[in-house]
């Protein structure tokens, strides 16, 4: 009887012997899977940040020996400012000003860069607040300011509004809107029309759609426009050889009625 016994035993000794030693050739499908993600998560960390690049970085604030002073003469504000900035490291310099405080500041003036005043139309009686903006060679803005300028307690009954003298007419048909303008005799830096298809407190962002650039002050231009079932508005940021800025608008596109017979 012992020798049966013996033969039953050995084979179920090597089946779990062989069982065994296939499971450890097995490849570890656990393992291989937690791999994959682990790669991929460190990947998209060390990603550059597309939104992060694409911000630009805020004008530093000058301080100490870089002064703006600003002064009130009835409509106009009168500027003056010193800067440690030489010159030569000046590319351009632009006034800013916003009548709300710190938020929605607009450009009034592009001056040389040699430039150490200037006087501004300002647009109503309140208060107002401006920066002055030094562009640097090579790239970077440097800003002094912000500086408040009282309120005209005069009044504004005799406020003039130099954008008045700017002629500007637009019209369209479905898909071509005919820009005319016919500004004061003065040699022009630029004329900058950006449209939009809602009004903006601040068009000339990236919003808008950059439509012409132009140093002729009487001209006609035709924009091709993209849907005849939209309405558009034009803005126009004119810069005179003297560097003051003017910006008119928003100007609604209307269509042309047919004429009576």
């Amino acid at each position: 009887m012992r020798k049966p016994t013996l033969a039953i035993i050995i084979p179920l000794a090597a089946i779990v012997f062989v069982a065994s030693c296939s499971k450890q050739s097995e490849p570890a499908p656990a393992q291989a899977k937690k791999e994959t993600p682990r790669a991929t998560v460190i990947a998209v960390k060390n990603a550059p940040d597309k939104k992060a690049a694409k911000t630009p970085a805020k004008p530093a604030v000058l301080a100490g020996n870089n002064t703006l002073t600003v002064t009130r003469d009835g409509q106009y504000a009168n500027l003056s400012w010193h800067t440690d900035v030489p010159a030569a490291d000046i590319r351009k310099i632009t006034i800013l000003r916003s009548s709300t405080g710190l938020t929605k500041q607009i450009p009034v003036a592009e001056l040389n860069p040699d430039a150490t005043s200037h006087r501004d139309c300002t647009p109503g009686a309140g208060a107002q607040w401006y920066w002055v903006q030094l562009s640097i060679q090579g790239g970077g803005d440097r800003v002094i300011g912000a500086t408040r300028v009282e309120p005209d307690r005069s009044g504004s009954a005799q406020y003039i509004r130099p954008e008045d003298a700017y002629h500007i007419s637009i019209t369209r048909t479905d898909d071509m809107a005919t820009l005319q303008w016919d500004f004061p005799d003065d040699e022009y830096k630029s004329i900058k029309v950006v449209r939009n298809t809602r009004v903006m407190a601040q068009p000339f962002g990236k919003n808008s759609i950059r439509v012409v650039t132009s140093p002729e002050g009487k001209l006609q231009y035709d924009n091709p426009l993209s849907n005849p079932n939209a309405d558009y508005w034009y803005w126009f940021q004119i810069t005179t050889k003297q560097g003051v800025i003017i910006t008119k608008g928003p100007i609604k596109a209307g269509y042309t009625r047919p004429k009576r017979q």
